[in-house]
């Protein structure tokens, strides 16, 4: 065991991978846990990106160790408040994603005063809603995540689709900074095309009631005026109900499924001189009309 306690510098080249790089992400808190086995703050970190990847039942035992630590009055250790919040939080995560709401509400309910400083509005009126909790919640009362959460309506995210598009930047300056895709992006073709890929292909657990999927779509759109290669697809965990989608960056060690067939298909049609997201907006306009 090392003399030193924790080493900032390899904790936080583990932390800055979580997000891009996850598996490499976990290689290092593997190596850093083994050599600073007394730094027990890197454990819930740990416990997170295994979750990001699937891995619950590791991810699990890693937490049932934290528990162990934070019940041991025979440890010293300085930071058990900081712990102990990081602990909860990830704990959350890890029963929200085994789909155990009942198990989440108590950890909720029971230590609301620790988890009262993070933001978990969305978790906690999600569990609600797995729980039968509600109490006739009305759906227009609610901004759109919590909306959709109500009852899921797909016009409603095609709304929310149409903010990423290029005619929406174009129209709206002041949001030019926006994450949006490009003209000839055919935003209809995709948005079918992928639904046979939700729930078969790898997904990401990054929040708390969301699976994240990543897309290749080489010249697919913009952020800060910076040409993207691809753009990730969120929906509720274990459904096929699209939230959102739009371009990102920093997804080149992620797991993704390359659509560049699409892509490849639309540079060699002649239709494709027109906006394929204006053909999308009219077609979809045609079929709000027509409810």
């Amino acid at each position: 065991m090392s003399k030193e306690f924790f080493n900032q510098y390899e904790f936080k080249k583990a932390v800055n991978l979580i997000n891009t790089d996850p598996i490499e992400s976990i290689a290092r808190f593997r190596e850093y846990i083994s050599k600073y086995s007394e730094d027990y703050s890197a454990l819930p970190y740990y416990a997170s990106v295994l979750i990001k990847l699937g891995y619950e039942d590791e991810a699990e035992l890693v937490l049932n160790r934290v528990e162990e630590v934070l019940n041991d009055e025979s440890i010293n250790y300085n930071k058990k408040d900081y712990l102990e919040s990081n602990y909860l939080y990830t704990k959350l995560k890890l029963l929200s994603y085994q789909e155990k709401y009942l198990d989440l509400y108590k950890l909720y309910v029971d230590n609301l005063e620790v988890l009262r400083k993070f933001d978990l509005d969305r978790l906690l009126f999600y569990t609600r809603y797995k729980l039968g909790l509600l109490n006739g919640e009305k759906r227009n009362d609610h901004y759109y995540f919590f909306r959709q959460i109500i009852d899921y309506r797909k016009d409603d995210f095609l709304d929310k689709a149409l903010l990423h598009t290029y005619e929406y930047r174009e129209k709206n300056s002041d949001n030019s900074d926006i994450s949006t895709f490009e003209k000839d992006f055919p935003l209809e073709k995709v948005i079918e095309e992928i639904d046979k890929y939700l729930l078969a292909s790898p997904s990401i657990y990054n929040g708390f009631v969301e699976d994240t999927y990543v897309f290749k779509y080489d010249n697919c759109g913009r952020i800060n005026n910076k040409m993207q290669n691809y753009f990730k697809v969120f929906c509720f965990h274990n459904t096929k109900n699209i939230i959102s989608l739009y371009p990102v960056s920093d997804c080149e060690l992620l797991p993704y499924t390359d659509l560049n067939y699409l892509n490849n298909y639309n540079k060699n049609d002649i239709s494709n001189r027109t906006s394929q997201t204006e053909k999308f907006m009219k077609r979809y306009a045609k079929k709000k009309e027509t409810k």
